[in-house]
């Protein structure tokens, strides 16, 4: 539970925690560096913001790295800083979150978990990659922006999905 606006963990190694949620009253942001990727195992949700308070999730550094094995839910924003800064969908859930790059063509999003999105993906920034897995069903309810978006598994696109490369493999 967070209790200021900001936040920042190092990970000097992977690790894994069990769900963050901002409770306190005031919008947070968390900002995650190191080069490794933090893994949230939820036990009812993954990311949450509550009662009008946004959490802000800042990744820097190239690889560095959220894993979600459960549902994000309220107003949840997620930030990467280089091309290989990713969030990672393990588990079959809906995520209210929103994904952007801290400029264009920055961060990613790998989907190996059948899921339905609610939030844009890469609308203010787009993405550098999206990448849905084989045996795997991404439902995105908002508009998709990436540089390249591979799709081994397959994707129903509600709204606009913009790339410069479409892979169907």
């Amino acid at each position: 539970t967070f209790t200021a606006t900001t936040a920042q963990t190092n990970l000097a190694a992977a690790d894994t925690v069990t769900n963050m949620i901002n409770t306190d009253g005031q919008n947070t942001t968390f900002t995650l560096t190191g080069g490794e990727k933090l893994t949230l195992t939820g036990s009812t949700f993954s990311l949450k913001g509550t009662d009008d308070d946004a959490l802000t999730v800042a990744m820097t550094g190239a690889a560095t790295g959220l894993i979600l094995a459960e549902a994000t839910l309220g107003t949840v924003t997620i930030t990467g800083s280089t091309a290989t800064t990713t969030v990672d969908v393990t588990a079959a859930d809906t995520h209210t979150f929103t994904l952007n790059g801290s400029a264009a063509d920055l961060g990613g999003l790998e989907v190996s978990a059948t899921t339905t999105f609610s939030g844009a993906m890469g609308a203010t920034y787009g993405l550098s990659t999206v990448n849905v897995d084989t045996g795997t069903v991404a439902t995105f309810s908002e508009g998709v922006t990436a540089v390249t978006i591979t799709l081994t598994g397959d994707a129903i696109f509600k709204k606009e999905a913009s790339a410069t490369t479409i892979a169907l493999v």
